[in-house]
């Protein structure tokens, strides 16, 4: 059997103009469990500002088959410290055995990560253990060594606002597992004149709501029916895995973390930098281009899977970060500081900073240029090895 999305792309798309993209990768990832030899648990987290619809797609999944939902939602739940509970009692009570196999999707997860810094250092340390896939164990003074071993495979879906600088520094040191989706702008050219359409439709969100969400059903019954799916990796192009292979490097580049050295005047300097490893992080993506394969009706991958790929990618960085490669992406690949500068609505200084960063870590060469009318314009430029990967 195949799967045909063509229903509800067109449901999705007249309800909600623009979303089936997001729509597209949340199914993208909940099809990772349905693929035999995936074992790492998938994220992935919707993030955007207030009213920016990140939270209606993921209302699309609410009370539908392998979807847990969560409302409410701490690290510690995954395994409790209820020691007054039988074996059988405690798998009712923990988070982890419960959500194995399924979605766990949590709507809004601002409240985690903008948690003082010693609690998010917890938090984080204890998602990226979990989303290792191999389960979790504690020690609790009450319940003493306990938890779970072996493979736990879930998903893991989400929504927040982007993420203070300070939490992707916590996440450079321990090891990125998340992948990030900045929810599409919603100001673009045409979505007013779209969306105005669909108000005039007069028919209520919440019809509209569940129309997307038995669309989205349907694609996920079809996965059902799908039981486990045998993937055959050497039927991937070999081009198509070297992309998401460099998107992957790109990406672990735009979260590198410069660091701060204390000079003897007490003052600050840049320092060395830390780019992580992209191997946990290529296999993420390469796992999620094959969920987005199956949803599409295949079973091997080709080309129409790296503009999901390219935009996760971009989007698992500081958001400043994000928004300057998506302004460079836009303007050909080139750039000047002024125009940074009205991008980000910020200082010279910053600005510079920022481009900088990406110098530093690899992304882009920095070069000045002679206008006609005279003078010399700082400008930077992508990197030749990532234009192919990045630009039309």
């Amino acid at each position: 059997m195949t799967i045909d999305c063509t229903n509800a792309r067109e449901v999705v798309e007249r309800n909600f103009p623009g979303l089936w993209f997001v729509v597209e990768a949340i199914l993208s990832v909940i099809a990772t469990l349905f693929i035999e030899d995936i074992i790492n648990p998938a994220s992935l987290f919707l993030i955007g500002a207030a009213s920016s619809s990140k939270g209606t797609v993921l209302d699309m999944l609410r009370g539908l088959i392998r979807i847990y939902w969560s409302d409410e939602f701490t690290p510690s739940a995954f395994v409790s410290e209820t020691t007054n509970k039988t074996e059988d009692e405690l798998k009712k009570i923990d988070l982890l055995p419960r959500i194995k196999d399924k979605a766990l999707v949590v709507p809004e997860l601002a409240p985690i990560f903008g948690a003082r810094l010693d609690v998010l250092k917890k938090t984080i340390s204890v998602l990226t253990r979990v989303l290792d896939g191999e389960g979790y164990t504690r020690d609790a003074a009450t319940a003493g060594n306990r938890g779970y071993v072996g493979q736990h495979r879930f998903v893991f879906l989400g929504a927040s606002t982007p993420f203070d600088d300070h939490v992707w520094r916590i996440l450079d040191k321990l090891g990125n597992r998340l992948c990030i989706l900045v929810m599409p702008d919603t100001d673009s050219d045409g979505f007013s004149e779209d969306f105005s359409k669909v108000l005039r439709e007069g028919k209520p969100i919440k019809e509209k709501l569940e129309e997307a969400r038995l669309a989205v059903c349907g694609i996920i019954d079809q996965l059902e029916s799908l039981k486990s799916v045998e993937w055959n990796r050497s039927n991937d192009p070999q081009d198509v895995v070297e992309k998401i292979t460099l998107l992957a490097e790109l990406s672990g580049r735009l979260r590198g973390d410069i660091r701060k050295v204390r000079c003897d005047s007490g003052s600050y300097e840049r320092g060395f930098k830390h780019i992580e490893s992209p191997k946990r992080f290529a296999i993420l993506l390469y796992n999620i281009a094959r969920g987005h394969a199956l949803v599409n009706g295949r079973t091997n991958i080709d080309d129409s899977e790296l503009e999901l790929v390219r935009e996760i990618a971009l989007s698992s960085c500081p958001y400043g970060r994000y928004r300057l490669m998506k302004f460079l992406i836009s303007n050909g690949g080139e750039v000047e500081t002024i125009a940074v500068e009205e991008l980000l609505g910020c200082s010279k200084a910053y600005a510079l900073d920022l481009m900088r960063d990406l110098e530093e870590l690899g992304i882009v060469d920095v070069f000045q240029r002679t206008p006609p009318q005279g003078g010399r314009i700082k400008m930077i430029r992508i990197k030749s090895k990532y234009k192919d990967v990045l630009l039309p």
